[in-house]
């Protein structure tokens, strides 16, 4: 690339659509303009001349953009260039180069940069990774950012996200990056924090606390994909994120061999659930020879959907009631129960072995039938009750009557002076002598009366004031008297008699002289 350095009228240079760095900082670039006015543009900037017939004798841009940008600030005609011929495809890798080099281009941009690379002129991730210098993983990583929802690249583009969260959330489908980025308590990338006061909208302090959303670190919200987002095999074995899983995957394929989901938990968490059975960890042994395992006949692959190792695959046995290798202290217990089985049942001879899953399938049908049987007498039970509550006549010395009094806490533990409502014998007397008693109720206590009485009081028409003074006065606790003093507690006879009757008061010994 043979190059020319010449003085360049700035008007003749129009910036490259393919510049992969699309954010300028304004007071960067006013800080830089200013060095440009004391000492001038040190380094030339790079153009070629323009492709475009529309404007013959112009120069694009190729890198330089920033300097470009402050030269016109700073009020110059001209700007040192060095001028070459090169083709559009080695325009945009010196771009990507020249802006890596300087370590401040955004992640967005740079996905933008490969991505025409790969689709404008059919570089490979290979290629593209040789070219800018970068391990092929990190052009991949880079490269996944174009799969992030709208929501997630305007966070990233604020800065509410880390290139980290953002790898992250571009492996997802766009659902389940929205269930991730929810602001709810059900989310994993944001945390709700308590704080003592809350920024109001133009930055100025509150007095009252509140809480403001923060950010989780991007191990947490790995953890939160592993434990609530279902790794599905033949959408996410992705031959650069997971390479062993996909040849697992292939090779079973190829084979028509077959492959259950695994989990290393007790339990999934509900959102990472599916139709089909999910082994989990009871269910199921490593059988590859690795991590201190053996290898079996009756292996099958498992991949592990969710939890620990959400993504890995290798082979497992599930199979309790063949392999000896892995189950043998379960198929022994098993034995055991059938043979108990066997000996309570009679006659049960050619009906095969007891075994414990049947056992299991037995109680599971049983209890789905017990379940069935109450619903039915549950819906039998509340027609009857209905009918009998209509026919009962509602008295005040009646059934209803007594229920209701019950529901109210409030039969058989009232002093007879303050009765001043009796139960009577019509209904309206039953509903009266039932209101006073739940007002009556509320008010044998200090603090729960000064906050019932004003609602009660409203709805009865009555003057809240007339004893909410009176109740704060009142001294002290438990049931209240007329002039704030506490009611001494009666006890009943029967509470009397166990005591052994009425307490006497001993009489002091006499004085002896001497």
């Amino acid at each position: 690339m043979s190059t020319e350095l010449v003085q360049v009228p700035l008007a003749q240079i129009r910036p490259s659509a393919t510049n992969p760095r699309r954010r300028f900082d304004q007071a960067a670039l006013d800080n830089l303009a200013e060095s440009i006015r004391q000492h001038g543009v040190l380094q030339p900037v790079l153009v070629r001349p323009d492709p475009t017939p529309q404007d013959p004798g112009g120069y694009e841009l190729i890198a330089g953009e920033r300097r470009w940008r402050a030269a016109k600030l700073a009020d110059l005609a001209t700007i040192p260039a060095q001028t070459c011929v090169l083709d559009d495809r080695e325009v945009l890798e010196i771009q990507l180069v020249e802006n890596l080099q300087r370590d401040d281009l955004h992640p967005l941009d740079e996905c933008d940069g490969y991505r025409r690379l790969h689709e404008e002129h059919g570089a490979d991730v290979a290629s593209i990774a040789a070219r800018v210098g970068r391990s092929p993983a990190y052009v991949y990583s880079r490269l996944k950012l174009a799969n992030l929802t709208e929501a997630a690249r305007v966070a990233f583009d604020a800065g509410r996200l880390t290139a980290g969260h953002a790898v992250l959330l571009s492996r997802l489908q766009p659902d389940d990056q929205a269930r991730a980025m929810d602001e709810g308590p059900g989310g994993g990338l944001w945390q709700r924090e308590d704080v003592l006061w809350s920024p109001g909208r133009n930055g100025e302090e509150e007095d009252e606390p509140g809480s403001m959303l923060k950010t989780r670190s991007v191990r947490e919200l790995q953890a939160w994909i592993d434990r609530h987002v279902r790794f599905e095999p033949d959408r996410d074995a992705d031959p650069v994120l997971f390479p062993e899983t996909s040849r697992a995957l292939g090779a079973a394929w190829a084979d028509d061999e077959k492959c259950i989901p695994i989990t290393w938990d007790y339990m999934l968490a509900p959102d990472a659930r599916a139709p089909a059975r999910t082994f989990t960890q009871r269910a199921w042994k490593r059988a590859d020879g690795e991590e201190g395992s053996e290898a079996c006949d009756h292996s099958v692959l498992g991949i592990v959907v969710a939890g620990p190792g959400r993504g890995e695959a290798y082979r497992v046995c599930t199979r309790k009631d063949r392999c000896k290798t892995h189950w043998a202290a379960e198929m022994r217990a098993e034995s055991k129960l059938a043979a108990a089985g066997k000996g309570k049942a009679s006659g049960a001879k050619g009906k095969g072995e007891n075994t414990w899953a049947e056992e299991r399938k037995r109680e599971e049908q049983k209890r789905e039938r017990e379940a069935a049987q109450w619903e039915e007498r549950r819906l039998i039970l509340l027609a009857a009750l209905a009918e009998r509550i209509l026919s009962l006549p509602v008295a005040a010395e009646g059934a209803l009557a007594e229920m209701l009094i019950g529901m109210l806490n409030a039969g058989g533990d009232t002093h007879k002076d303050e009765l001043l409502i009796p139960r009577g014998a019509s209904a309206e007397d039953l509903v009266r002598h039932v209101v006073y008693m739940d007002v009556w109720w509320n008010l044998e206590n200090r603090w729960r009366g000064v906050q019932t009485w004003p609602k009660a009081a409203k709805i009865l028409g009555l003057d809240p004031k007339l004893a909410t003074r009176s109740l704060k006065a009142a001294a002290g606790g438990g049931r209240l008297g007329g002039s704030g003093e506490q009611r001494p507690k009666k006890v009943s006879r029967k509470v009397q008699a166990s005591r052994g009757g009425r307490r006497k008061t001993k009489k002091p010994a006499p004085k002896t002289s001497g």
